[in-house]
Order: structure tokens, then sequence, then C-alpha cells
């Protein structure tokens, strides 16, 4: 089982300081590799509209693609990518 940690050091190079220390666990399960936007937006500090409008308004969020689009038209997002773009 593979563990991406984002420590809290990190986050006072984003100039956010006292961030949470945040583990994202892959499974066997490759929907458990997926975040929603709901679980997506407190790892980024905003809320989850300004994640749906930037992905509406520039096909992106911080550079970030939702993975998948199910048909309740939720968006789920791969959490690898999400802790590359946490850790910088």
């Amino acid at each position: 089982m593979t563990q991406n940690t984002i420590h809290p050091e990190d986050a006072e190079k984003t100039g956010k300081p006292h961030a949470p220390a945040v583990q994202l666990q892959a499974s066997a399960n490759p929907i458990r590799h997926r975040l929603t936007t709901e679980e997506l937006a407190p790892l980024l500090r905003v809320k989850p509209q300004t994640i749906r409008a930037g992905l509406c308004n520039s096909g992106h969020y911080v550079g970030l693609r939702p993975a998948v689009k199910l048909a309740n038209r939720r968006l789920l997002w791969d959490a690898e990518q999400v802790a590359a773009v946490i850790n910088g």
C-alpha cells in the first residue's frame, strides 16, 4: 500500500502556515485512488465551488483535471496528482 503524506513544513513554502498533515492512501481498488470535489477542497484550502469555477473557466484547477466524470455529474480527482500538486 502506498502512502503520500503532505507535511506541515511543506505548507510553509506556500505561505500557508500550520497546515495539517494529510495522508492519501492508495488501495487495490482504483476508485479509492480518487477524491470527490468536496474531499479535494479542504486539502487545497478552497471551497468546492472555487474548484468547479476554475475547471469551468480554464479547463483545469491549478493544473488538475478530473480523472472521471460520473453519470451523476460528480467529478473524481486523482489522489496522486493532488498529492503532487500540494507537495510542489
